[in-house]
This record gives structure tokens, sequence and C-alpha cells, in this order.
């Protein structure tokens, strides 16, 4: 019985080993930490991939626009709809892309501009979107003039669709440094006035003009969303030096631990995008520490859900210590009882054999 107890009492120190255990996975759980950005509103949110650069970022609130890389070869990583939409689309213009992702055939889109333009300039709307497409249409034609293109024809191409590239000379020529001039100076007026003429209610007016539908049914945020993944891409020279997001797994766009791992070691890197009044497109390497947006929060302040279970898990746990202790100490005390009935026993008998002893000894002595 003695040996029981001791046994028993071994379980005890044990159970009190699982409770520190116990203890410190709650605690655990209550340092464990994720990733977060804060928003314009000043709201403190889980950052996965989706939040911070996928479809879920369009109304979040951000002011800033995170888009990540891969750690070993610095390739864009993109969201499955707008990889897959890129390469349907097969274009390189990042307007009628956000166009075709909202349904725009490319045919009707650069009509639909045309109309537009010439629509502001007969109400007399006061910028310098008609100069900047005059100014561009000259730089065509001193370019063809320079190479000896016909001017009326290369514009016609170039109005088209076709690139002004296309009118470069051979390197070898010696007219090819200032014809690659011209061409630079086109592109860049080409993306002020490509980004001009989309906003403050262009892009709206501009899908009306190629569909038939009224201006309030176009969503500008998802517009700019596939404007903004259309200039990166482009910047990118293309959808196939990026890499689709699910190309690390079908459900990384909402994995926040993984996105986690992986920031951490190196595999995948963070930048800040933003766009400029001329519509330039900057794309800035940034980190979590660094970044007064991103941060690292206790979990539990931001995921109430874990929170609760994490005390669910620390209670139920505590209460099976707590009954098995219960259940020791029973087993305890029944054995204190056994052994102390035993020993009023065995000290009873022990009496009755010495009372015995004695008697015998006197009648015979």
């Amino acid at each position: 019985m003695e040996y029981q107890a001791q046994m028993i009492q071994s379980a005890k120190l044990q159970l009190a080993t699982q409770e520190d255990e116990v203890y410190r996975k709650y605690t655990e759980a209550l340092d464990a930490t994720t990733l977060t950005f804060t928003n314009d509103q000043g709201n403190i949110v889980a950052a996965n991939f989706n939040n911070l650069c996928g479809l879920a970022s369009i109304n979040n609130g951000l002011y800033k626009n995170y888009v990540f890389r891969t750690g070993n070869d610095d390739r864009l990583i993109v969201p499955s709809d707008v990889y897959n939409g890129y390469e349907e689309y097969g274009g390189d213009d990042p307007y009628a892309f956000a166009m075709h992702m909202l349904g725009l055939n490319e045919d009707d889109l650069s009509d639909a501009e045309s109309s537009y333009l010439k629509n502001r300039t007969n109400s007399g709307v006061s910028d310098n979107l008609a100069d900047l497409k005059e100014n561009m249409d000259d730089k065509v034609r001193a370019i063809a003039n320079k190479v000896g293109f016909d001017p009326d024809d290369a514009l016609r191409d170039v109005n088209n669709g076709e690139s002004v590239i296309g009118l470069l000379p051979n390197e070898n020529d010696s007219n090819y440094s200032s014809v690659k001039k011209m061409a630079d100076e086109y592109e860049s007026l080409k993306e002020e006035y490509r980004y001009k003429l989309y906003q403050k209610g262009g892009a709206a007016n501009i899908y009306s003009l190629a569909t038939g539908e009224d201006t309030e049914n176009f969503d500008q945020e998802l517009f700019n969303y596939y404007l903004r993944w259309g200039k990166l891409i482009q910047e990118e020279v293309g959808i196939e030096y990026c890499i689709s997001e699910t190309f690390y797994s079908k459900n990384f766009g909402n994995d926040a631990d993984t996105l986690n791992q992986m920031l951490q070691s190196g595999k995948i890197t963070v930048d800040v995008v933003n766009i400029d009044k001329t519509g330039k497109l900057t794309d800035d390497t940034t980190s979590v520490a660094s970044d007064s947006n991103l941060a690292y929060t206790p979990t539990s302040t931001i995921d109430k859900k874990a929170l609760a279970k994490a005390e669910a898990e620390y209670e139920r746990d505590m209460k099976k210590i707590d009954r098995k202790d219960k259940e020791y100490d029973m087993d305890l005390n029944r054995l204190e009882t056994e052994r102390t009935a035993l020993t009023t026993e065995y000290d009873s008998v022990k009496k009755v054999i010495q009372d015995n002893i004695e008697r015998t000894f006197g009648i015979f002595s």
C-alpha cells in the first residue's frame, strides 16, 4: 500500500509538469505574431497576399500598394486572375488590359478613345490632353520622315496599335540615336496622355462609349486595380517574366502563415508601388522593419478566434489535469484509510499476543 501511495505521488508530480507545459503552450499562443498592415482608417488587418495586392486589396482602404517578388530571381508574383487574364489579353497596353478585364474588346476601345477625345475638344474642356495627342502625332510624323516612311501611313499604323519601335532603323544606321531619342520622347508623351485620358471620369466615359452602358455601371476601383497590374507587367516586359501566385500553392493568396515564413526566410521580397500624376509607376523595395504600415502584431489582438481557441484549449487541459489530480487525492485518501485500519488491526493483534504471552508466563512462573 505504501508502494501504491508512492506511485500516486509520482503521478501527481507528473501532473505538475503537464500543467507547466499547458501553460507554456497558452503563453506561446498569446505571444504568436501575425504579419499585419495598418490601413488609412487606422485599422490593423492581417496581411496575406490577397489582402495586400490581390482583389481583396481594392476595398481595404490602403493608400499604399504592395507587390511581392521572388527572392532568388526578382520575378513579379501576380494574382492568378491577373496572370490568366493577361495571357488571354495578349497585348502590352495596361489601359487596354484593364478594359479587357472588365469585358471590353480592344478594337472597340480605340474608337471609344478617339470619340471621347473629340467630345472633350468639341465641348471646350480646357486642359492639355488634345495638345499632348497632337505632340504625339507630330513625333510619329517626324520619326517617319527621318527614316523615309510615309508620315500618314506611319501615324495610322501607330494609332491602330502598332508600336513606334517598329519605325526605328537598324542600330548601325547613322540616324538610329536621334530616332531612338524621338521614340523615347513619344513613349513618355504617350504615357502621360493615356494616363490623363483615363482620369477624372475618362475611363468611365470611354467604357460607356464602347459598350453603351451608363457610366454609373463602371467600376473605377476595379479598373485602377487592373491598370496597376498592367503597368507592373509592362515594366517586367511581359507576363512570361512573372509567376502566378498559385506557383506556391492553390491557397497561397489567403495563407498568411506561409507568406510570413517566406518573407522572413528571404524567399520572397515586398515592394511598394505608386503611380504619379503623369502615369509613371515607381516600384521600390521595402521591408516589414522599414515600412510604417507593415508590422508583426500579436495574433491574439487581431484574431479573436485564435485567442478564444487558445483560452478554450488551456481551460480544457487544466480541467483534465485538475480532475486527474482529484482522482489521485481520492486514491491517496482511500489508501490512507485502509492503512490506518490495517495499522489499528496490527496494533490490536500485537497487544493480544503480548497480553497472552504475559498471562502465560504468569501462570507458569
